[in-house]
Order: structure tokens, then C-alpha cells, then sequence
């Protein structure tokens, strides 16, 4: 029998052997590992350090010049790495710095690529994610399609809505509960959404010097056409851009439009 002394890239236990080591590394020089992220980690010296790892791509966000410098030496003394500057583009996302303390990210490059996968053109008159007024029901009258090529496209969009794009996860969320059984007018709903985030695709999340929070929450009464169950929506920002936010379809049969926005709160 051999013993297997390390793992190699490849291997089922290659990605766990790395993050344990580079959890190691960073335990050692003060980082701690969030508990809401496990692939974040913070420190603090003369000012706040926060790293984000993604396999072996690694972002750090620090207050102060002189950290940064510490950084790149305590990684030094375990690992090889290639220093690229300042953040520009990670996971499919554009960083742009607008002044010292004002970023912005968008998905534009990852919106022309899906479009353009999907064979999607922009339309000058399609301005919202979804119709007004318009309910996806089961609508067994009409044509079935392609399963996989639904599901694959509401993925797609999916990751938008989730990463930089709120304003279109209502019309995500009502897209992806039929893609069991896509009828042409479902895949009709999900090209329509990707001919407005092609539209609109430079639209960013704008992050500023306000340290201010702020939570909103809103509530569709009855939208669901074959459950009559209201949709909830809650959206928080801080600094001027959002952090987290979900639209979702809610879990009781609401009777008012009252008792809808109080499950929604």
C-alpha cells in the first residue's frame, strides 16, 4: 500500500488540503475566519485587512498603504504568488475605483458573453425585467421546450441577480419555479430578462463615503396566479450600495394586502 504524503491537484482532497493550509498560514499571523463567509478572513493592524479567497485567487482589502506591504511579506514566507494591483475584475465581476474612498461593480463583460451564449440581442423597447402585469403560470396549452436549456439560462441570470443585480431577482424568481415543465412562454419571460440586463448591462452598485445603513422591504399581494401567495422582497445597503437582498415567493396564503407586507417585514 502507499502512503499518499500530499494531495495532488486534481484529487478529491485537493481543495480541502489547500484551503486547510492556507487557513493555516493565515491563523498563524492574527487572521480570523468569518463566520459568514468561510472564505473571508480579517485582521487588524494599523487598520482593518480583509482577504477573500477563491481557489488560488486571492483579494485583499486593506485602510492603510503600509498593511498591504505586510501582507504580501507573511505570504511570502509560505507561498509563491504574483502580485496584479490594484482590483479590477474577479469572478466575473468589474471593480472600478471612482475616487479614493467611491467604488463601483458591475457584470458588463459577463452579461454580453450570456447574451451572446444564448444568442440574446438587445431590444430598444424592452426597459423592465418582466412584463407589467404579467404572471407566469403553468400555461399547459402551450409549446413544451427544452428543460436544460431553460434551467441553463435562468442559472445564467441567476448568478447576475445574485452578485450585482437586485433590480431584476423578482423576475429570476418567478422565472426559475417553472423549470420543470418551460413552456414557450417561460423561455420567452427569460430572454426578455436578458434583453433588458443587456440594455442595461453597464448599471453598477455604487459604494460611497455614507456609512450609513438602510433595510427596505416590500410585498406583492396575491402574484403567484396558481397559489394566490404574495412575493416578498427585502434589500440593504450600506454606504449607498446594496449588500445583501432577496426576492422570494412567501411560505402562507396571505387574505390582505396588510398581512402580506407585515410577512414581508
Amino acid at each position: 500500500a502507499l502512503l499518499l504524503l500530499k494531495s495532488m491537484c486534481g484529487s478529491h482532497q485537493a481543495a480541502h488540503m489547500w484551503m486547510h493550509t492556507m487557513f493555516r498560514h493565515l491563523k498563524k499571523h492574527g487572521f480570523k475566519q468569518l463566520e459568514s463567509d468561510g472564505c473571508a478572513f480579517n485582521a487588524r493592524r494599523k487598520g482593518i485587512i480583509i482577504i477573500g479567497i477563491c481557489v488560488d485567487d486571492v483579494v485583499c482589502c486593506v485602510e492603510i498603504e503600509e498593511d498591504w506591504a505586510w501582507v504580501k511579506r507573511t505570504l511570502a514566507t509560505d507561498f509563491k504568488f504574483r502580485d496584479v494591483g490594484r482590483l479590477k475584475e474577479t469572478l466575473g465581476l468589474q471593480v472600478m475605483r471612482k475616487t479614493t474612498r467611491s467604488h463601483a461593480i458591475s457584470q458588463t463583460k459577463h452579461i454580453e458573453k450570456m447574451c451572446e451564449k444564448f444568442n440574446v440581442k438587445e431590444k430598444k423597447r424592452c426597459d423592465a425585467p418582466i412584463a407589467q402585469a404579467q404572471k407566469l403560470a403553468e400555461c399547459e396549452e402551450c409549446e413544451k421546450v427544452d428543460d436544460t436549456q431553460h434551467r441553463s439560462m435562468v442559472g445564467a441570470a441567476l448568478h447576475v441577480a445574485v452578485a450585482t443585480r437586485p433590480d431584476v431577482s423578482c423576475a429570476v424568481s418567478a422565472s426559475s419555479r417553472h423549470s420543470q415543465d418551460p413552456r414557450t412562454t417561460h423561455i420567452d419571460a427569460v430572454r426578455r430578462l436578458m434583453m433588458c440586463l443587456l440594455k442595461t448591462k453597464h448599471h453598477s452598485m455604487n459604494y460611497g463615503h455614507d456609512e450609513g445603513v438602510e433595510a427596505f422591504s416590500d410585498a406583492s399581494y396575491a402574484s403567484c396566479p396558481t397559489t394566490l401567495k404574495s412575493a416578498s422582497g427585502c434589500h440593504v445597503q450600506v454606504s449607498g450600495g446594496a449588500v445583501t437582498w432577496k426576492s422570494k415567493r412567501q411560505t402562507v396564503v396571505a387574505t390582505s394586502t396588510a398581512e402580506a407586507e407585515h410577512t414581508a417585514s
